[in-house]
This record gives C-alpha cells, structure tokens and sequence, in this order.
C-alpha cells in the first residue's frame, strides 16, 4: 500500500510541476501579448499624430496660396 502511494505521490508531483511550468508559459505569453498590443497602440498613435501634422502642413500651404493669390491678384491689377 505505502509502494502505490509514494508512486501516487510522484504522479501528483510530476503533474504538479507541469501544471507550475504552463502557468509560467501562460505568464510569458500574457508579457509577449502586452508587448504586440503596446506595440501597436505605440504605431497607431504615432501614425495618428503624424498625420495630422501632415494635415496641418497640407493645409497651412493650401491658405498660404490662396493668401498669395489674393495678394497678387490685387497687386496685379492695371491701374
């Protein structure tokens, strides 16, 4: 009896440390998932923010050529 519980034993143990290096796995995995989602959130942001300083450039052209239009037009003009 005591022979089938020590082998008993050493089953639960061996299962027991499985069980103990798939949490770590699982914990790695949740590290490397917050990693690609940080990642991403980082790009998408700085994606964001690039493209509206380039809109605002684009934008910052377009009136300063519709100011330079006026301008000449009005400057132009024969007397």
């Amino acid at each position: 009896m005591s022979e089938a519980f020590r082998s008993l034993s050493e089953a639960f143990r061996s299962i027991s440390e499985a069980f103990r290096s798939l949490s770590l796995l699982k914990r790695i995995l949740a590290v490397v998932v917050l990693l690609v989602v940080a990642y991403v959130l980082i790009r998408l942001i700085t994606g964001v923010l690039f493209g509206l300083f380039f809109l605002a450039l684009v934008l910052l052209v377009v009136v300063l050529v519709g100011v330079a239009v006026l301008w000449s037009s009005g400057t132009l003009k024969p007397p």
